[in-house]
């Protein structure tokens, strides 16, 4: 049975904050769906399929404890839009953190990218233009 990336991530931090004697490592023995939406701000599940990998606070905590990440500073003037959310949202194969103007990313190849286009909107609008599945995808 193959494992989804919620799974594998909230089985490799517990694993990884029992082994360190972690003081948090109690906030992850609860339920695995309730961990999981302390961990993810748009964790759902529908007809036994999981999504949303956006990263909470305490979820980017986690992460950056036990993965590389890269962080994609966006224009000052940056704005969270629903689009923004929406589309890393369908895009995204890893957990991703956004915040005010700082993008959080733990996809090396996703990150790499969008450093060398180097705006969100601009990215959206290509991916939208190479691959329009993404319009009509449902999240």
């Amino acid at each position: 049975m193959c494992m989804d990336v919620h799974s594998q991530f909230l089985k490799y931090i517990r694993n990884k904050c029992i082994e360190l004697n972690h003081p948090m490592n109690t906030m992850l023995l609860g339920n695995d769906n309730d961990v999981l939406r302390q961990l993810f701000l748009n964790y759902r599940e529908h007809c036994g399929v999981s999504k949303g990998l956006r990263l909470s606070n305490i979820g980017l905590m986690f992460a950056k404890l036990n993965f590389d990440n890269w962080t994609i500073n966006l224009d000052g003037n940056f704005k969270v839009r629903p689009k923004h959310v929406i589309f890393l949202d369908r895009y995204s194969t890893m957990p991703y953190h956004l915040f005010g103007t700082d993008l959080i990313l733990f996809d090396k190849q996703f990150a790499l990218t969008l450093k060398l286009i180097g705006d969100l909107d601009a990215f959206i609008e290509m991916e939208l233009e190479n691959k329009p599945s993404l319009k009509n995808k449902r999240a």
